[in-house]
């Protein structure tokens, strides 16, 4: 069976446009209030009202200071979670964070995209209790903010328990929201009913392998198929060999037999076998591995999605994908899925496969001993997989109001055109029309221009264009002159009338980002600078051109910026066997030389080193099937006696996330960390972030338990890494069974 869908008119016809929406403050007695309530098709949804007594109950969330309160009359929880709407809540809980010495009480929330799958569209709370005035931010995944409550007054200065003051804060971003943040400028700060979800299909560059049956059931692409421009799924049914866009490079379409092993479901049946079915099939006794390369010219495009389910072989399977220059996309290492029957046996099949917005050229899969056999090839097109969101907010001062200036360090380039000079001094820019606007007192610059921020800008110049013949002002960046394109791109309109409208678009002339049209003029044009307004956004792909307009007479900015930060590389993380940390760790060395440098080995019973969360798990306390580390008794023996580990119960999650605070540690991050894994089944895979939430640090899925619960110490290993700019958070997971772990480890040299 083939499935062929092509779709060219049917979606995109349209320019794909992104908008960011503050949720203004709204009264809250129940969940009934939340405009979160009316939206659907939720892909998740998680509402915190902490009356499980913890606030661990919630999976993907990091809270950076506070606990759930119990119930007593002076706790603020919502009106309604004792089941009555009557203006008080009996025997609630709250969530509560202590007053901050001379400065707000504060709580921040981030959301981590790796157990829950892609980062929330919606997020919000309740604010339930304090004094002064609230305020409530959110911010995207590069640190930007993306919404902004201001200072609101609406707390009624009770601490008991009275609920007319309760109110709703919430954001809505489509390209998801990395943290929220609550605070009250007096006392301390009590709020309910944490509240997330996402509304969009979670998008993913590499898909781990997942068990396959079915391409309804089970392809990551099945939800997705009327958004492709084109999608093909080749089950091998019909006996052809010849595919629309694509060639392999050895093997055959294998005719049924009992020992061909196809997707269960390809006989109409999902019940452990497929009978009368077939398969594609390399033997690799010449060759090992097979190569899938996707022909551009007759597909009009790479597909952006590309995958395979492996059904049959022996040893490791190894799947890796490439873009068109034969760069490395994802390379998921040798994995142990085989169940070594040759015999149309169907728990073993798994999926493989990708997204990646430039494009994928080739596959490749292997498997290291013995025959290779798949099915289930699937491919498709569409755009926009990673649209962008344009930032907008009032402008003064590049070093004050600009998001770049934050990122300054971490640009490879990062050129800012103020236009003072006289003439447009940036190599690789080229504006579509317009000219520089010599100084007169109705010129429209920024207000810091001329040094000094005092609401006007004296002898200053600006950009110009009449927009007489055609609207709007396109800048493009060139990539030969620049080296990359830019990544961070915005530009500071400063005069006009009308709506406003600012658009990024990637080399390809899609749409990366669209603010649509907004209301900001003063409708003066003498020098004012209330209207000033910064837009910008920022796409890791590369930013081609941007565009900005106003609807009625000319046009006036200022103060063009944009820069490019390289992508981080990902290091590849090799475990080794750990029985001490003296003579296993490779941190050892740094002890006596390192700003700071802790281990923790839980043999206390609590976490003492600071400046490390963990978002799951406990100490575990001694018995016969605890595995810690060997030398954690004083004697390095093959067994550890009364000793304690850290043990996730993966039953409620699939890893354990330890994240580092930099406020609790000099306000530095450290750049080495690392940690020894002690128990668990199945395969492991052990991750490392970087400030902003850049995967850093990979493992993959590595095959290392020896399957044994019982204090063994072989299967003992040491994952870690080292990364000069600093380590924000190390995460290990397990795909099977609970997971144990041991001296965690990190400083800073």
């Amino acid at each position: 069976m083939r499935y062929y869908l092509c779709t060219f008119l049917l979606l995109y016809f349209s320019p794909y446009t992104i908008a960011t929406e503050t949720v203004v403050p709204t009264s809250y007695q129940t969940f009934t209030d939340s405009p979160f309530k009316q939206v659907n098709n939720f892909t998740y949804f998680h509402l915190d009202n902490f009356e499980s007594g913890s606030h661990l109950s919630t999976p993907g969330i990091t809270y950076d200071r506070g606990y759930v309160r119990r119930p007593a009359k002076w706790v603020d929880s919502v009106d309604s979670d004792d089941g009555n709407i009557n203006n008080t809540c009996s025997g609630c809980h709250s969530f509560f964070a202590p007053a901050n010495i001379n400065k707000p009480a504060s709580v921040t929330i981030s959301f981590n995209p790796e157990i829950l799958g892609g980062l929330p569209t919606h997020a919000g709370l309740v604010w339930t209790d304090g004094k002064g005035e609230t305020r409530f931010k959110a911010y995207d995944i590069y640190g930007n903010i993306i919404a902004d409550s201001g200072t609101t007054n609406i707390a009624d200065n009770s601490f008991y328990g009275t609920t007319v003051d309760d109110y709703f804060y919430g954001a809505i971003h489509p390209s998801g929201i990395a943290k929220i943040y609550i605070e009250n400028t007096i006392d301390a700060l009590e709020f309910d009913h944490l509240q997330f979800g996402s509304n969009i299909q979670p998008k993913y560059e590499a898909i781990a392998p997942i068990p396959y049956l079915d391409f309804t059931k089970n392809s990551p692409y099945s939800p997705l198929v009327e958004t492709f421009e084109y999608f093909y799924l080749e089950t091998f049914e019909t006996g052809n060999s010849d595919f629309i866009g694509v060639t392999l490079s050895a093997g055959s379409n294998r005719a049924p037999a009992s020992f061909i092993d196809s997707i269960d479901s390809d006989d109409g049946q999902i019940d452990g076998k497929c009978s009368s079915c077939r398969s594609w099939y390399v033997d690799q006794s010449s060759q090992r591995g097979l190569i899938i390369s996707f022909d551009q010219e007759t597909l009009g495009q790479l597909p952006t999605h590309a995958g395979l389910v492996w059904v049959d072989g022996l040893g490791e399977t190894r799947f890796i994908a490439y873009d068109k220059n034969g760069n490395v996309l994802t390379d998921t290492g040798y994995l142990s899925i085989a169940d070594n029957s040759l015999y149309n046996t169907v728990d073993e099949d798994h999926f493989f496969g990708l997204i990646a917005h430039e494009g994928i050229a080739k596959l490749y899969i292997e498997n290291t001993e013995n025959g290779l056999e798949i099915d289930h090839l699937q491919y498709g097109f569409t755009k926009n997989l990673f649209p962008s969101s344009v930032t907008i907010n009032s402008y003064q001062s590049f070093t004050q109001d600009s998001p770049l200036s934050e990122l300054k360090d971490r640009f490879n380039y990062l050129h800012l055109e103020t236009f003072e000079s006289g003439a447009v001094s940036i190599p690789g820019v080229h504006f579509s029309n317009g000219t520089i606007r010599p100084s007169a007192s109705f010129v429209d610059s920024v207000d810091i221009d001329d040094g000094v921020l005092d609401q006007q800008c004296i002898n200053c110049k600006s950009f110009y264009f009449s927009q007489s013949a055609e609207r709007g002002i396109t800048i493009s960046f060139d990539e030969q002159t620049l080296g990359n394109l830019p990544t961070h791109a915005g530009i500071v309109w400063t005069d006009g009338m009308g709506d406003t409208r600012f658009i990024a678009y990637n080399k390809h002339g899609d749409i990366i980002a669209d603010s649509q049209s907004i209301a900001i003029a003063d409708d003066s044009f003498y020098g004012t600078v209330s209207d000033d307004y910064y837009f910008g956004t920022n796409y890791e792909y590369g930013i081609s051109h941007i565009y900005i307009e106003n609807t009625i007479d000319g046009i006036e900015v200022d103060h063009l910026q944009f820069g490019y930060i390289a992508p981080p590389a990902v290091q590849k993380v090799l475990p080794h066997q750990y029985k001490s940390y003296t003579k296993d760790s490779p941190f050892f060395q740094y002890e006596s030389s390192a700003l700071y440098s802790y281990l923790e080995t839980f043999e206390s019973g609590t976490i003492e080193i600071p400046g490390v969360s963990f978002d799951g798990g406990y100490i575990r306390g001694s018995a016969h099937f605890i595995d810690s580390v060997d030398e954690d008794d004083g004697i390095v023996d093959n067994k550890c006696r009364s000793c304690l580990s850290y043990f996730v119960d993966q039953t409620s999650q699939k890893s354990v996330n330890i994240t580092f605070l930099a406020t609790e540690l000099g306000g530095v991050l450290p750049n080495y960390a690392g940690l020894v894994w002690t128990d668990g089944k199945g395969l492991t895979r052990f991750k490392g972030y970087d400030l902003e939430g850049n995967l850093v640090a990979d493992s993959g899925f590595v095959s290392i338990a020896d399957n044994s619960f019982h204090q063994t110490f072989d299967e003992d290993h040491f994952f870690g890494f080292e990364y000069p700019s600093g380590i924000s958070k190390i995460s290990i997971e397990y795909t099977e069974n609970s997971l144990e772990i041991d001296h965690i480890q990190f400083g800073y040299k």
